[in-house]
């Protein structure tokens, strides 16, 4: 295992691992960003670190749960997390009003995420279109503690 590698985020990068699953399945509502400072970087480098096989998915789609099968059924969890700032204040300003950039956000674009980290489908069931979502343990990761916004996610 080279730890040196970014962990894989895309079908290229998982096969290029020659693995045929990933363990945990690590969501983040920011894009991704392989630094001590991003908390979803630091998870799955520990993770990593002690043998588990992470893949992350950064920003997907939350309107569309398929979005979220990138690399197939994880065999231990999928965890999620909305990602440096909490998702509602990079949504909305103190005054309730939408934000015209996310920081956070590839060239800060808005509508990237959900309001809330656990919105992203990850997991439950079969929707109303019948389509199957993975069932499996979530684990819900708040990173807004350091922020000083509110960790109620």
């Amino acid at each position: 295992m080279n730890l040196t590698e970014f962990l894989p985020m895309t079908k290229e990068e998982f096969q290029a691992r020659k693995w045929d699953a990933i363990d945990i399945l690590l969501v983040t509502g920011d894009a991704y960003v392989d630094h001590p400072s991003f908390g979803a970087a630091v998870i799955g480098r520990l993770l990593e670190h002690n043998g588990f096989r992470v893949g992350v998915i950064a920003q997907p789609d939350w309107k569309n749960p398929d979005s979220l099968k990138l690399f197939g059924r994880p065999k231990i969890a999928c965890a999620v997390t909305s990602g440096n700032m909490d998702s509602m204040v990079c949504i909305y300003t103190a005054g309730r009003r939408l934000r015209h950039e996310d920081m956070y956000s590839p060239s800060g674009r808005t509508g990237m995420r959900p309001p809330h980290a656990v919105d992203q489908n990850v997991g439950f069931g079969v929707d109303e279109d019948g389509r199957a979502h993975f069932i499996l343990p979530i684990i819900v990761v708040s990173e807004s503690a350091h922020t000083g916004t509110d960790a109620a996610e």
